[in-house]
Order: C-alpha cells, then sequence, then structure tokens
C-alpha cells in the first residue's frame, strides 16, 4: 500500500500576500525575496535614501579605532557609504527590467495594471530624496525661529555637506533616467507582445 502524496502546504504569509501579484511566476519561483525584491524595489530604495540621508547626517562622525591613534573622519566614512550606494542605485535598472521580465514569463505579456503600478513606484526615488531634503527643512525652520527666541539656538537636524547632497542628486539623477528609458520600453513591449496576439489568434482563425 503506497501512501497518497499530500498536496504541499502553503503558508498564510506566501498564500495572502506573495501570490497576489504575478501569481504563475511566484508559485514557479517559490522564492519570497526575490519576488518581495522586484516588486517593491523602488519602495525599498526610496526608504534606504529617506532614512539613510538623515540618519548620516546625525550619527556619523570620527571613529578612533581601538587600541591606536588612528582616527577615521567623518568624510571619509560618509564617502565610504556614498560609493556603496551609488553602486546599489545603478542595480535598480536590473530590478526594474526583471520586474518586467518576471510578468513575460509569468503571463506571457505586461499587465496593464500591474504595469501602471510599475510606472507610478518609479517616482519613489523622488519621494525619498524630497522627505530627507524636508527633514533638514523642518529643522531649519526650527532653528530660524529659535533664532529670535534663544540667545544662543542650537542646531539639531542632520549636517548635510557635500556627500549627502551629492548622493541625493544621484539618486535623483538615477530615478529620472530609469523612468525616460522604461517608461517607453514597458508601452514598445506591450504594444509587441498584443500584435503578436493579434497575429497568432488570426492565424488559428484561418
Amino acid at each position: 500500500m503506497t501512501d497518497t502524496p499530500q498536496p504541499k502546504k502553503v503558508g498564510f504569509w506566501r498564500k495572502h500576500f506573495l501570490a497576489r501579484s504575478f501569481p504563475k511566476d511566484a508559485a514557479l519561483e517559490g522564492r519570497p525575496f526575490v519576488f518581495y525584491t522586484r516588486r517593491y524595489d523602488a519602495q525599498f530604495y526610496a526608504l534606504i535614501v529617506a532614512l539613510g540621508l538623515p540618519l548620516m547626517g546625525w550619527l556619523v562622525g570620527d571613529v578612533r579605532v581601538p587600541f591606536t591613534q588612528f582616527v577615521i573622519s567623518s568624510f571619509d566614512i560618509k564617502l565610504t557609504i556614498a560609493a556603496v550606494w551609488i553602486a546599489l542605485a545603478h542595480e535598480y535598472w536590473a530590478l526594474e527590467l526583471d520586474e518586467i521580465r518576471a510578468q513575460i514569463q509569468a503571463n506571457n505579456l505586461l499587465d496593464v495594471e500591474e504595469s501602471d503600478y510599475q510606472r507610478s513606484t518609479m517616482q519613489s526615488l523622488y519621494w525619498g530624496v524630497a522627505f530627507a531634503a524636508a527633514v533638514w527643512v523642518a529643522f531649519a525652520i526650527v532653528f530660524v525661529v529659535t533664532l529670535f527666541a534663544l540667545s544662543k539656538p542650537l542646531w539639531y537636524g542632520p549636517s548635510y555637506g557635500l556627500i549627502e547632497l551629492a548622493v541625493g542628486l544621484h539618486t535623483l539623477w538615477v530615478g529620472r533616467r530609469v523612468i525616460k528609458r522604461v517608461y517607453p520600453l514597458i508601452s514598445i513591449i506591450q504594444q509587441a507582445l498584443a500584435g503578436q496576439l493579434r497575429r497568432e489568434t488570426g492565424a488559428r482563425t484561418d
């Protein structure tokens, strides 16, 4: 007597959240991390910028190496962080293109709603930089107000320098380039796949 194979149990999170979009692709790959990275890449990047720039301005300072007299300057630390971020930002291209590939591989077409969602989330990088700038502006307003009330007003906001400015501008540049290139690419692929579908349908009816 052989045991009847039992269907693989699907977890709650994968059943209710992972399979909402690209359900065939999610079931095919079975890799939640890959799926979420592809699906929410723009939001992840925006969150890193929105929180990373203020935290870098607040927390990064000179660091002394324990048991030595060697001191790593805050400029060197920030420069290293900026170099890592700039390298990571260019991976954003690959993630956006992979989101298109996943749709085509799963459904043999680009879903209109999914494509509209992808287009709208491309703006997330702008919002991340805008939030980081808004944090500085908010503290600047408080500083100006207290300037007239206190003899020695204190600055509590993040200290942005050339490196933070360069990171913000580079993020805006990457976001603009991706939007400029991927927007029309999605439309071109949609038209090409729709034309192919019409030709295949016509061939079957002949």
